[in-house]
């Protein structure tokens, strides 16, 4: 689970923001809340919405996700820069470090991981494991020229500053020493590949290609889209000859090899339509050699009560969001209740009316309660969304942008007088939080 994101220099935040999913003393729906194994009184939220403006933020901060992410599962090429995007407004901050600080419950312990970067190198970095009412234990402090470790949490402290000292400047430490088969930071590396989960606005639905083998998982989706008033009665598989698939025979031939020895292994291919979403998908199923491909379709019912098969195109563009969010879907609501995966969303509304997206948070914050590991956080412009009898106040952030053109997070509990019953909606309209874009009059009008 996510605890707390801070970020500071990148992009529209100069100076430090965090998203802290860490709960208050808020009252409401405080049977959602995870409790924290070996603290006392730790619980987190299991959902957040970001609220705000055009430009005040929220993508930047789901980009900062995104870019630390990748920062720890692989890294830039040696030698390349660090793609990193500072605040442009303040001459001061181009040149300034960004900093990175997030702190993530994973197999039971709290880890805080800081990273301190340059567009060359990385400055410092930081891995602590948070304890209750306890100094923080550092498992490791490295900086460009030196590397400190804790002799207590490694076998072998000297083969940890050999590996140190051959991590390029714009590299992880973490992710070199996983590389080199440091058991020991498995771990942390691991949430940030597996459980830690970005879907952006443009999210495709390759991630359809690890679950199609699920001899459940098609059943599921047919399900939830007529629960959700789709119209679409099935979702199928519709089998196909594996040369019409829009890939390059040699990519068919490659993953048919890699595949030769194993059984089930499956593989996702979108065709692009000039919008959105995919035109068309395909899955690929290898079987000791074997190959075989189906397409996705879509099956309603007719007035006498049959079913007609559609494409993926005549489908809205809300159905096929939804088909892209299905996998999501899937495990929030409990495909594997000791999942820790946690999912950012950038736009979750997007395409989706009102009822629906609040259907999809009821739904998911239903099954959650003290020993629920999974989390679903999401920006959104849906004000309908910003609904106490939904959602927390501690659950609800506004990115404002200031005009000096700088973006600040803030959380509604932050905000003083703020009551239970307050109806928020109307306090968000009638200004009282910002985050409202401060629309011309004049817009259209001649000058």
């Amino acid at each position: 689970m996510l605890l707390d994101f801070t970020i500071e220099n990148w992009k529209a935040f100069s100076r430090e923001n965090s998203l802290n999913l860490v709960a208050t003393r808020e009252r409401q729906h405080g049977q959602t809340l995870a409790k924290i194994d070996g603290f006392r009184t730790l619980k987190t939220v299991p959902a957040a919405a970001v609220y705000g403006g055009n430009a005040s933020g929220k993508t930047s901060l789901f980009e900062a996700l995104t870019f630390l992410r990748n920062l720890v599962i692989a890294g830039p090429e040696i030698g390349a820069p660090l793609t990193i995007e500072p605040f442009r407004l303040n001459p001061d901050a181009v040149n300034a470090t960004t900093l990175f600080d997030i702190t993530f419950l994973t197999n039971g312990t709290v880890y805080r991981l800081e990273v301190s970067l340059s567009p060359r190198a990385i400055e410092q970095e930081v891995l602590s494991i948070l304890r209750d009412n306890k100094q923080p234990a550092i498992v490791y402090e490295r900086s460009r020229q030196n590397i400190t470790v804790s002799p207590s949490y490694f076998e072998n402290d000297d083969r940890m500053r050999f590996i140190a000292d051959g991590t390029p400047q714009n590299r992880l430490f973490l992710t070199n020493a996983v590389m080199q088969n440091v058991g020991e930071l498995l771990p942390i590396y691991t949430w940030f590949k597996d459980s830690l989960t970005m879907v952006g606005v443009s999210s495709r639905m390759e991630s359809l290609g690890m679950f199609y083998t699920r001899k459940d998982f098609l059943p599921y989706v047919s399900e939830r889209l007529r629960e959700l008033d789709t119209g679409i009665e099935e979702v199928i598989g519709e089998p196909v000859d594996p040369n019409m698939v829009p890939v390059p025979p040699f990519v068919l031939q490659q993953a048919q090899s890699a595949a030769a020895q194993s059984s089930g292994a499956a593989v996702a291919v979108t065709s692009e339509m000039p919008n959105d979403y995919s035109g068309e998908m395909y899955f690929i199923t290898f079987d000791k050699g074997t190959v075989n491909a189906q397409r996705l379709r879509t099956r309603h019912k007719s007035s006498d009560g049959t079913l007609v098969t559609f494409p993926l195109q005549a489908e809205s563009s809300g159905s096929r969001r939804l088909l892209s969010l299905m996998p999501m879907l899937f495990v929030l609501f409990g495909s594997d209740p000791t999942t820790e995966k946690v999912f950012i969303v950038d736009e979750l509304d997007r395409s989706l009316h009102s009822m629906l997206t609040a259907k999809i948070i009821e739904s998911f914050l239903a099954t959650c309660d003290a020993k629920s590991r999974r989390q679903l956080l999401f920006t959104t412009h849906d004000l309908l969304l910003m609904d106490q009898a939904l959602m927390r106040r501690d659950e609800m952030f506004i990115t404002e942008r200031s005009s000096t053109g700088e973006s600040e997070i803030i959380r509604l509990t932050d905000y003083e007088g703020l009551r239970y019953d307050r109806d928020l909606l109307r306090s968000y309209l009638d200004g009282r939080f910002g985050g409202v874009p401060m629309l011309s009059e004049t817009l259209g009008a001649d000058r």
